[in-house]
């Protein structure tokens, strides 16, 4: 007979942003590549969490080994140890483990320390770190009053702003990325191997690049020499005029007359993207409905 174990699917440039997307998509709960997640496993056993209990689950494939390994490296074992137990290849092992020396390097610094450290910030995401998992990892500061609830601090870009604190938020390194001008770009996947040219829009957002593979009407980017407000940006024009509130009046206005060019500029402006969240399950249609 077979077991369906279910399935996950992430697209990246690098590894560790690969396997820390799809480890995301498994439940909404889970950060990444974190020990905490095989802690609880430990604890829903009713393990105690030894290092006897983590090389035992090494030895064996199961759903939660991924986390283990995670666990193990917190112990302290090293890239040949796990190997030995695993027999998984090094280059995967040693690819985890830089996942494991990042979340260690966060766990040393607080908000301002980060502010001032660009470079672990742009490794950390292009080791595919969530914003949520960062601030995890990043120390609190004093005995400042606890930040408010995260679904406040989403709405509000001046709370994110006014870091004095406590646990650092999602918003307030989200606010720290843009800040910093730290923001993905948009790829594309060639589907058709390089044998024509590809022109289908299965894209991706990835920290990993410089430049966008397709043209956007209008980007955002934050202004590094301006001053400190998020509300400080430059708009980067590369296409036609992108004034909504224009175009929307003259829509309003003028009739339009079907297949005219008029009609047809009016849908190319008025197209849309949804965009699907939320871990992959059996049964919620294909997997591109939700990558």
């Amino acid at each position: 007979c077979m077991k369906s174990v279910g399935e996950v699917m992430s697209i990246g440039r690098t590894f560790e942003e690969t396997i820390q997307k799809a480890l995301r998509m498994v439940d909404e709960s889970c950060n990444g590549f974190e020990a905490e997640r095989f802690d609880q496993e430990l604890m829903h056993r009713g393990v105690a969490c030894t290092e006897e209990p983590v090389m035992a689950e090494l030895q064996k494939p199961s759903p939660t080994r991924i986390w283990s390994i995670a666990k193990a490296y917190e112990l302290g074992m090293s890239v040949e140890k796990v190997h030995q137990l695993t027999k998984i290849d090094r280059w995967f092992l040693s690819k985890l483990h830089h996942i494991h020396c990042l979340k260690q390097s966060l766990k040393t610094m607080d908000y301002q320390d980060l502010g001032c450290n660009e470079a672990l910030l742009r490794e950390a995401k292009r080791c595919g770190f969530a914003d949520r998992q960062i601030a995890k990892e990043l120390r609190a500061r004093g005995d400042a009053p606890s930040s408010p609830p995260r679904h406040q601090m989403e709405d509000s870009a001046l709370a994110a702003d006014t870091y004095a604190g406590g646990q650092v938020q999602e918003a307030h390194v989200r606010h720290l990325r843009k800040k910093l001008g730290v923001c993905p770009v948009v790829k594309q996947i060639d589907t058709l191997a390089a044998e024509f040219p590809a022109e289908t829009n299965y894209l991706y957002l990835t920290y990993s690049g410089t430049e966008h593979d397709v043209q956007l009407a209008s980007v955002k980017v934050p202004s590094r020499s301006s001053s400190k407000s998020e509300s400080s940006w430059t708009v980067v024009e590369s296409g036609p005029s992108n004034d909504w509130s224009a175009q929307v009046q003259d829509q309003r206005t003028k009739a339009v007359l079907p297949g005219s060019d008029r009609q047809d500029s009016q849908i190319q402006a008025s197209r849309i993207i949804v965009l699907g969240c939320g871990a992959y399950r059996i049964g919620s249609s294909v997997e591109f409905d939700w990558c």
